[in-house]
């Protein structure tokens, strides 16, 4: 037992010294704003980011309105804030230009693209555009499903024959084919580990020793790949000593860990504690979708139906105690990074969560009559319930097969809230001010939504405040910044309804204090002037994009999670406390760990 007290010890250090890992890299702000009209070249295009970015894989290029690329020096990172990145652009003649901008996430590995056009001296062109929020990144995905099927087999498989094959003591040795499928997953799993370094490699467009040496996805890659190789090595023990399973499935635990580091879930405010409950969530997975594999694999090795349903009721035992910590982080990761209906049902992630949800009801009814009928039966002595279970079984893991897609894809696109964030409109902070001149004339003037970047500047003319004008004959509206010298830009507002005028501008490119001037011509009527002076401020960061500020109610949530948590491993190191690997005792105690985490995270929030 000495061995196992190490590799534990060892596991929970790693778990200690875990980093904050995030989400995508999204933009949030960017310097000149998206459609701003400027009199002048800016001296630099400064792009702010959510998370920490790769210097060496992350770039801005500056392209005309007919495509060719601008030839400027490289772009920068600052080393000072790793999530601004910026572009000394030089010296730019009147035209249309557009920002083509790629940043790879530090924390993560996720690469975001996108674009946005601005111009100088002319009208600006396509609004701000965050490329890839809305597509299916299949090769990610179509990875990442390979990697939970390779883990399921891995892991699930020497989970099996820890927690369920060797407990229930109905043969002297592991069958051939259970080994066999543990091998199989374990090379699927080295295979999908070298294919995500070349995937990686190629969306970057880097060499493979600097995305190694030079990025975090390098350092974690590395991890992934040594215990893999450890892993590979303690399968081998088994035959040489007892306790070979145990130590490989603790490896595997800590490749579960090392993979959880690129994950969504731990890109909240407390991110060594969520990073932990994906962590569980994964090992959940595996002993539930691995273990089903495993024990449809050895139904038809049974020789009698007693046999049968006493493999039935240790693998009941595991499955209960994975499904229950599914459900548990489940629904607080759920509630983290969907949080929301209109998430849930409008983004890709809510709709691969919410396919998921649907094709797993079945497999929790089916679960439901393995556990309350079927083992009963075997137990009793009943043949035909053999070949009812092995349906059952077949079934359950077609299910589940088909609903780790909808996992794989959660962890390729932009959580629920995040992409949600990124379309909803910024909060109102609309201008609007009344003057009334000599002669009657009301003219109200207001601008929509009100911060720095793209508004609508709109004019209603009344006389005697009831009557529309129609009849002007052109309205100018001419921006100067206070601060300093950006030239002075100029729009035209047209008639839209009744007395209204409007246009469409990000000429307030700047935070500070502006001048606008509007200058209203009518016939045979003196010109009206009116002068404003407005303050413009940044637009906030939307709610939920950036998934390191913490959520209103993240506290209690993490309070229930971790007593969830606490209970269920409570009462499963309880019945096996003495043998804790005679059965899911061990389970237990990762359940009581990652329980104790969230609560002593959330005791330690400022306010509640």
């Amino acid at each position: 037992m000495h061995h196992r007290r190490i590799l534990l010890l060892c596991l929970i250090s790693l778990l200690l010294t875990m980093q904050h890992v995030s989400a995508h890299s999204n933009l949030y702000r960017a310097d000149p704003p998206a459609n701003s009209q400027l009199a002048e070249a800016p001296a630099v295009i400064r792009l702010y980011f959510t998370e920490r970015l790769e210097p060496e894989f992350s770039a801005i290029v500056l392209e005309r309105g007919d495509g060719t690329t601008v030839v400027t020096p490289a772009a920068v990172v600052d080393p000072t804030d790793t999530t601004i990145m910026h572009l000394v652009p030089g010296d730019l003649p009147e035209g249309l230009y557009t920002v083509v901008w790629r940043a790879l996430s530090a924390e993560d590995g996720h690469q975001t693209r996108g674009s946005y056009a601005f111009a100088i001296g002319t009208a600006a062109g396509a609004a701000l555009n965050p490329a890839g929020q809305d597509t299916i990144p299949a090769p990610d995905t179509a990875l990442r499903w390979l990697t939970h099927l390779a883990v399921a087999l891995l892991i699930g498989g020497v989970s099996f024959i820890v927690f369920v094959w060797q407990p229930a003591q109905v043969a002297a040795s592991v069958p051939r084919r259970v080994t066999h499928l543990i091998l199989i997953g374990w090379l699927l799993y080295g295979v999908v580990l070298f294919v995500n370094l070349l995937l990686y490699t190629n969306e970057v467009q880097g060499e493979m020793t600097r995305v190694i040496n030079a990025t975090r996805f390098g350092d974690v890659w590395l991890v992934r790949l040594g215990l893999w190789s450890l892993m590979g090595i303690s399968l081998w023990l088994p035959r040489q000593r007892s306790g070979g399973y145990v130590t490989a499935l603790l490896i595997g635990a800590g490749i579960l860990l090392a993979q959880s580091q690129y994950s969504h879930a731990s890109a909240a405010h407390d991110p060594l504690a969520i990073t932990l409950v994906t962590w569980l969530h994964l090992l959940g997975t595996a002993l539930w979708l691995g273990g089903l594999m495993h024990f449809f694999a050895v139904i038809p090795l049974a020789r009698r139906a007693e046999s049968l349903g006493l493999l039935t009721a240790w693998f009941s035992n595991m499955a209960r105690v994975a499904l229950l910590t599914l459900v548990i982080t489940g629904v607080f990761s759920g509630w983290l990074f969907v949080g929301s209906l209109d998430a849930l049902l409008t983004t890709l992630y809510g709709q691969a969560l919410l396919v998921k949800l649907i094709l797993i009801a079945p497999v929790l009814g089916i679960a439901a009559i393995n556990f309350v009928r079927t083992g009963r039966r075997l137990r009793a002595g009943n043949e035909q319930w053999t070949g009812i279970l092995y349906n059952l079984v077949g079934a359950e893991i077609g299910l589940l097969v088909v609903a780790i897609i909808g996992a794989a894809l959660m962890a390729s696109v932009n959580p629920a809230r995040a992409a949600l964030a990124l379309r909803q409109p910024p909060e109102d902070n609309t201008f609007a001010q009344v003057d009334i001149g000599d002669d009657g004339l009301h003219v109200h003037f207001t601008v929509e939504p009100g911060w720095v970047g793209q508004n609508t500047f709109k004019v209603l003319l009344l006389n005697d405040g009831i009557d529309p004008v129609d009849d002007a004959t052109l309205i100018r509206v001419r921006f100067d910044y206070l601060a300093r010298n950006l030239g002075q830009s100029e729009l035209r507002p047209t008639l839209t309804r009744d007395g209204e005028y409007a246009a469409d501008g990000a000429n307030l490119s700047q935070p500070g204090d502006w001048r606008v001037r509007v200058t209203i011509q009518r016939p045979n009527q003196f010109d009206v002037v009116r002068d404003y002076t407005l303050t413009m401020e940044l637009p906030p960061v939307p709610p939920g994009l950036n998934t390191s500020a913490p959520i209103p109610g993240h506290t209690l949530a993490e309070l229930l999670a971790g007593a969830a948590l606490l209970i269920v491993g409570g009462f499963t190191v309880g019945r096996k406390w003495l043998k804790l690997w005679d059965g899911v005792g061990a389970f237990g105690v990762a359940l009581l760990f990652v329980g104790i985490a969230l609560i002593l995270t959330a005791l330690g929030h400022p306010t509640f």
